[in-house]
């Protein structure tokens, strides 16, 4: 059997003299406003509006979904598939979403570019008496206003609608130039798109997991911990558990792991079991962060 003490002098060295916390981290994700359950991928099906600001706006989804981190995108507009609005309750025809899958309709209702003015302040400098003296002067200021609003309806695997019809609006602002126009509904867009994306998209969270290194050969595991070697850590500290299974911290400590590689149910069999035997105050607190973790990943559907 491997003995977690017999690690290099050099790397126990540094696990007595490094006196900071060592934790665990546990990536999870939150579900957002508006949940899609455990879809992943977006796949546009219908959209209508002025064709040219209708592309811009499939282009702008498309690609603030490719840097989402969670979802995927893909235009099926030519395949003759539909969503069904009539009735209240949107229907997706002739086929339906397959597992994963979101269906997803474009309506735009508005888009415009138009000039407005402002009065703004300026410094101007000018000599007095030999003297240079500054002075705020007001000016007009002349610029060009995007603005968009469009409408969203989903539609899931399972016959769900999330968003019907859902508005979402973006503006944006350029000082006159040759490209404001554009410019500036370009931005406008890709503004509702981006407060489109939030309201589905859940947001990814980093949870800090203290381990529990106050004993020396837990110390050097945590070495392992800090290096994110979680699976090698986890089996140093099973040897120890077979050897010396009353130990709190160590059964603590298996849940910590078993968190940080997403195994959040036998995580919390492990918590559990280190706070009958005696928990320190933070072994509470590590577990609720496990049920809220669990509770989320359920509610997304993983």
């Amino acid at each position: 059997m491997r003995r977690v003490v017999e690690l290099p002098l050099v790397v126990a060295t540094v696990c007595v003299l490094c006196g900071c916390a060592t934790y665990v981290r546990d990536v999870t994700w939150t579900p957002p406003g508006r949940s899609l359950g455990k879809a992943r991928k977006l796949v546009l099906v219908e959209a209508t509006g002025r064709r040219s600001i209708r592309e811009e706006v499939v282009v702008a989804v498309r690609e603030q979904a490719r840097t989402s981190l969670w979802w995927r995108f893909e235009d099926r507009q030519e395949r003759g598939v539909s969503i069904d609005l009539a009735g209240g309750t949107p229907r997706a025809k002739p086929v339906t979403p397959a597992d994963g899958e979101v269906f997803l309709r474009l309506d735009l209702y508005d888009w415009e570019t138009r000039y407005d003015t402002r009065e703004t302040k300026v410094s101007e400098v000018e000599e007095v008496d030999g003297k240079e003296v500054t002075r705020e002067v007001q000016r007009e200021e002349r610029f060009l206003l995007g603005e968009i609003s469009f409408g969203v309806t989903t539609v899931a695997a399972d016959g769900v609608s999330e968003l019907v019809e859902k508005e979402y609006t973006g503006d944006a602002e350029r000082l006159e130039s040759y490209s404001a126009e554009k410019e500036a509904m370009k931005e406008a867009i890709e503004e509702a798109v981006r407060v489109f994306l939030d309201d589905i998209t859940p947001r990814r969270r980093n949870v800090s997991v203290r381990f529990d290194d106050e004993s020396e050969d837990m110390k050097c595991i945590g070495e392992l911990v800090k290096s994110r070697a979680y699976a090698q850590a986890l089996r140093d500290l099973e040897a120890v558990h077979a050897s010396q299974p009353d130990r709190a911290d160590v059964i603590y400590n298996m849940g910590a792991v078993l968190q940080g590689m997403g195994d959040y149910e036998h995580a919390l069999d492990r918590y559990t079991q280190a706070i009958q035997l005696g928990a320190k105050p933070y072994y509470h607190n590590t577990r609720t962060s496990c049920v809220n973790s669990l509770r989320n990943r359920q509610q997304l559907g993983e």
